[in-house]
């Protein structure tokens, strides 16, 4: 499927606003060193391919790079797709070949996802694999929701069985109080089960999904303190964590940091910050892990 991306245009191009680290002397020109902008070019296609995530198979072409744009840019024509299935853009790329213009603004020195990352709360959190990898998936997610369980098996399960220590997993909750009546105590039962640590958390999780078709409202308690019991965790601390809701707090800062990353849905997932809603895929997964370990294992050389 090609790529769609937001008809936005950025307002700089409304209002001829300066642009970071260009001052309004002059409309640009055609390229002085036309093997500098090929080069700019290509990088940009590039930058464009990760961005947004398209496949190998499709063709991602700059065009026509003309004077035309706003200061310090040139304008030109972005192609992407195969097989006579072409989609067309304008965009605009600065002449230092920094900038990029298309549905925003970006920066292509830096990472398009490092925002998402920066904003996400790694420390003291539940998590599977090694905490040193270089990818970490963080999964948002809501143990009532029917959608999410199946990630549970189809994605979670898969990732854990491929990759194990070669990735770090995160879960986060994102409980949907709105639809799902115990999603939020079974999240704060989960969050206090993570209280007597790391693998009492995850056994949770796996049960919660494991059982998620014979909890409800009623029973949630019950079922959780019989598994606990059966598991010898501390059965009473556990008891007054979950009834004093000691942990809804952090539960309910999870969600709104997934609010802060784009999650509008369960299951969600960021991919070292790209986001994934829904259960996904697992061989764009799969591309996007295998991508990311292979680049740390093959770094550019300076």
């Amino acid at each position: 499927m090609v790529p769609r991306w937001p008809t936005v245009i950025p307002l700089v191009l409304l209002t001829g606003a300066t642009l970071p680290g260009f001052a309004r002397s002059g409309q640009a020109t055609e390229a002085q060193h036309p093997s500098e902008f090929s080069r700019a070019s290509e990088a940009a296609q590039q930058f464009i391919r990760v961005l947004f995530d398209v496949p190998a198979v499709m063709r991602v072409e700059i065009k026509n790079l003309k004077s035309g744009g706003p200061p310090g840019f040139l304008r030109g024509k972005l192609e992407i797709g195969s097989a006579g299935r072409v989609q067309s853009f304008t965009v605009h790329l600065s002449t230092d070949g920094r900038w990029l213009i298309l549905d925003r603004l970006y920066d292509m020195t830096r990472d398009p996802f490092a925002e998402a990352s920066e904003r996400i709360e790694l420390n003291d959190v539940p998590s599977r694999g090694n905490p040193a990898s270089p990818v970490t998936v963080v999964e948002y997610s809501d143990f009532q929701c029917p959608f999410c369980s199946v990630a549970y098996r189809s994605i979670y399960q898969r990732l854990m069985a491929d990759y194990g220590d070669r990735i770090r997993f995160v879960y986060k909750n994102y409980p949907l109080t709105e639809i799902h009546p115990w999603a939020q105590p079974a999240a704060i039962a989960a969050a206090c089960a993570y209280r007597q640590g790391n693998e009492p958390f995850w056994k949770l999780h796996d049960y919660l999904f494991e059982r998620q078709k014979d909890i409800s409202e009623t029973n949630l308690s019950e079922m959780v303190l019989n598994f606990a019991r059966e598991q010898k965790w501390d059965v009473e601390r556990l008891r007054r964590c979950t009834e004093k809701r000691e942990t809804e707090a952090a539960v309910n800062a999870e969600r709104a940091e997934g609010d802060g990353v784009g999650v509008s849905g369960t299951p969600a997932f960021l991919v070292n910050g790209r986001l994934i809603s829904g259960v996904g895929d697992y061989a764009r997964f799969k591309r996007l892990i295998d991508s990311q370990l292979h680049a740390a294992s093959n770094p550019k050389s300076p």
